[in-house]
């Protein structure tokens, strides 16, 4: 019994901390919300990324003559910004079209069309490698001119071509990626997982359109957090009117488990904000038509991250929402003869 009342004690002083810390905030949220609302009027009609409509360009229409030839090309310029599976297959240009490796050059090579595979291995250092994944290997091989396949195989390899080979070969892809083994990457047998680049020139308009995306979640974040404060302001109103200790108790036991929630959801907006502008300062900076890929990596590498933590907001709108809007809470209030509405008007 002791705990708790020291717990209810720790609450109360925690509430009253918190509600500080969330009026010191309130002023700011609310005029980032401001600016979040008028960035919605500048949202961008999102792209259709449906196979049907992909426009193949820079070789998918032919098999380009000196495709990979030259090994000085690549990790330059983004030619590709889309991909997805093909299917596990034996492909030939992994054994015949090697023109960098010079023992298959002088004895394997069999390809009538100038072209070459390009492999990671040998254009990326040695400390700059990581574990493979189909993304890692599709982030080297989209900024390979006239690449519009690549390839993964033996759980670790990856190649890019301008087109494949399917061989005969009937094994079954079932290596686990290096990087990822939820994903396959070929077997150790020779068959390769092929994927098919494409590129609608849409990175800054996607990172666009996500950032709005964002912004309309930030938003819905905020109001949950306002939500739950006026409910905290209202049940400490409520309770100080309250003469009962076993149903004050039971009031106070709830606020403390809506301001955790109610705090955590304050800072994952506050680390999502931050990746949003992180998104917004790198698409502004960038130039519309740029396909230079130390520009186009990062805003990609940042518009991941900026989902990643979306993702997070949602959740935890839900989990503070779902607290203040509990039976569980709704059952302890009606012992009082309240209700929600009852609770957030007593906060006005």
């Amino acid at each position: 019994m002791q705990f708790f009342i020291f717990a209810v004690v720790y609450a109360s002083l925690r509430e009253h901390s918190a509600s500080d810390v969330h009026s010191a905030k309130k002023h700011e949220r609310h005029h980032t919300k401001h600016v979040h609302k008028s960035w919605a009027s500048h949202k961008h009609t999102k792209t259709n990324h449906t196979h049907k409509m992909w426009t193949m360009v820079g070789g998918c229409q032919k098999k380009e003559p000196g495709a990979g030839m030259d090994s000085s090309l690549g990790l330059k310029t983004v030619y590709k910004d889309g991909y997805f599976h093909l299917r596990c297959m034996m492909d030939k240009m992994l054994t015949a079209a090697d023109w960098h490796d010079e023992l298959q050059r002088e004895h394997l090579y069999n390809v009538d069309t100038n072209v070459s595979i390009v492999k990671y291995t040998d254009r990326v250092d040695v400390e700059k490698q990581q574990s493979m994944t189909p993304s890692i290997c599709f982030e080297f091989c989209r900024t390979v001119p006239d690449m519009l396949h690549f390839g993964l195989t033996a759980g670790r390899d990856c190649y890019c071509a301008p087109y494949f080979m399917q061989g005969p070969g009937d094994g079954v892809c079932d290596a686990g990626c290096e990087g990822d083994s939820a994903v396959t990457c070929g077997n150790t047998a020779g068959m390769s997982d092929v994927y098919e680049m494409h590129s609608c020139n849409d990175v800054i308009a996607d990172a666009k359109d996500a950032s709005a995306a964002a912004k309309d979640v930030w938003d819905a974040g905020e109001d949950a957090v306002d939500y739950a404060a006026d409910v905290l302001t209202g049940t400490k109103a409520a309770t100080d009117d309250i003469d009962e200790k076993e149903m004050r108790d039971g009031m106070m036991e709830f606020s403390t488990f809506i301001n955790k929630e109610m705090m955590t959801l304050e800072d994952t907006l506050d680390e999502c904000e931050a990746l949003i502008t992180d998104v917004d300062d790198k698409v502004n900076a960038a130039p519309a038509d740029t396909l230079d890929y130390d520009i186009l990596g990062p805003i990609d590498e940042a518009k991941a991250a900026m989902k990643t933590c979306v993702i997070a907001m949602k959740e935890q709108t839900k989990v503070t929402t779902d607290i203040v809007e509990s039976p569980e809470f709704a059952a302890t209030l009606s012992i009082a003869d309240l209700d929600l509405d009852a609770i957030v008007a007593l906060a006005a």
